[in-house]
């Protein structure tokens, strides 16, 4: 049964909040407000928490303190978050390199050095500390996600993630108590999904009667091509929310015509929950600006599309603070003119994935996902699923699980496409395969290396 939203509001979740010590509550309410800000409102806010931030790091963490001296940058001299351009970028494998003492704060006590990893899906996992304060912002993300999609705590929620190989921050009591009571969400895992498995899910879908199915793209896309297969419906099933991978728009609106379902799109990392977020008609992604400084960096030259890089500062971690942290992910630059909803946040066009998401061959063309997906969009007869593996800079081999209508002709016409497209210093190899295994991760990346 879901619980009236004032009840929730002004009862459970203070006191879910006070138990836990991550002021989920608090900052909720901030959210529930401020994303109706004024863009200048916002930059205040974001201005206040970047020196309380950098103040922090400055006297309680070692490698920051010597870093922010470094390059002469005193918390009481910043004005503007902008000024964190005058300190360098850091990555994973700085921040790998550094001893661990290094990196967090002395101030953190036990409850607020809980263990954390990425998922290595871009090689090894990366392990670091966040603290209850994140936890609790990143609770209060989500639920303000939710209510933007017009999605009340309580509803059926069947969740389809990589849930049991990495380590997932907070404590048994906030596991059980957001996921199962709040949230009113099942959690099912996405390793080793293979049809008996995806059919399994619609199964449980169906009878369940879940009204929410949040996943990965490439699980959504699995999930929805088997429905097609069986003519499987879902009535009840109003919403599909996807992330942990680029979206195309040939994803999106396959999956909507396969569940008649509204596909919403959301962006975030394993360092720091949901960053971003689409309202319902889909027009752009909204920033969480109250808790990230965002930078869009160019490359040099510049990528041929407009895409950037995208670096983050975050202000609830205090524990291991990540700042001007480079997350290897791609967005299309801010959208200036448009304000969702009357929102004030900062809006993104899109965000395109990751570094590993595209190729350039040896000759300088460019190969990313969205080119594979236009190329097969008119060929789900012939196609049911596909993945580019790079095998070495020469060589590009596209697997296929051929469709009832996949022939020579079909196979042809692929690799002559995708030679014009990469140039000659690419040779491209057609393999046909049973089926498309999930990464170590659960993910079934539309591109990936060998």
């Amino acid at each position: 049964m879901t619980l009236p939203e004032t009840l929730l509001r002004s009862l459970v979740f203070p006191l879910a909040s006070f138990r836990a010590g991550n002021r989920f509550s608090e900052e909720y309410r901030l959210l529930r407000e401020s994303q109706w800000w004024p863009r200048a409102q916002l930059r205040k806010l974001q201005l206040r928490r970047t020196r309380e931030l950098l103040g922090q790091a400055f006297r309680t963490v070692p490698f920051y303190r010597e870093w922010l001296g470094d390059h002469g940058l005193s918390p009481e001299q910043v004005e503007h978050p902008d000024q964190l351009k005058r300190l360098p970028i850091l990555t994973k494998e700085i921040l790998r390199d550094q001893p661990e003492g290094n990196l967090v704060s002395t101030a953190a006590g036990p409850s607020d050095r809980i263990p954390y990893s990425t998922s290595g899906s871009t090689g090894e996992p990366f392990r670091f500390l966040v603290n209850r304060r994140l936890n609790g912002s990143k609770i209060a993300r989500y639920l303000r996600e939710m209510s933007v999609w017009g999605i009340d705590p309580g509803t059926p929620f069947l969740k389809v993630w990589g849930a049991g190989r990495v380590p997932t921050s907070g404590s048994r009591f906030e596991k059980k108590f957001f996921t199962r009571t709040l949230l009113n969400r099942r959690e099912e895992s996405a390793f080793d999904l293979d049809e008996q498995g995806a059919d399994r899910l619609l199964d449980l879908l169906r009878a369940k009667q879940f009204s929410v199915l949040e996943s990965y793209t490439s699980t959504a896309m699995f999930l929805a091509s088997r429905a097609r297969e069986r003519g499987i419906e879902l009535p009840l099933l109003h919403t599909v929310v996807v992330s942990g991978e680029t979206l195309t728009a040939e994803q999106k609106c396959f999956i909507e015509t396969s569940f008649g379902a509204a596909v919403i799109n959301a962006y975030g990392s394993r360092e720091f929950g949901r960053v971003a977020f689409s309202t319902r008609d889909g027009e752009g992604l909204c920033l969480s600006m109250e808790d990230f400084y965002a930078e869009l960096l160019e490359f040099d030259p510049p990528d041929p599309s407009g895409l950037r890089r995208l670096v983050l500062t975050c202000f609830s971690n205090t524990t291991q603070p990540f700042i001007r942290y480079d997350t290897g992910d791609l967005v299309e630059a801010i959208i200036p003119e448009i304000r969702l909803g009357k929102r004030g946040l900062e809006v993104w066009r899109a965000v395109h994935g990751r570094l590993a998401e595209r190729v350039v061959t040896p000759s300088g063309k460019h190969l990313s996902v969205h080119f594979l997906t236009l190329l097969l969009e008119d060929m789900q007869r012939q196609v049911r699923q596909f993945q580019a593996v790079v095998e070495n800079p020469e060589l590009l081999s596209l697997l296929v699980v051929p469709g009832a209508e996949f022939n020579p002709e079909i196979e042809s016409t692929l690799r002559v496409r995708i030679e014009q497209h990469i140039g000659p210093a690419m040779r491209v190899e057609i393999r046909r395969v049973d089926s498309i295994p999930a990464s170590g991760d659960g993910k079934r990346p539309l591109l990936r290396w060998a």
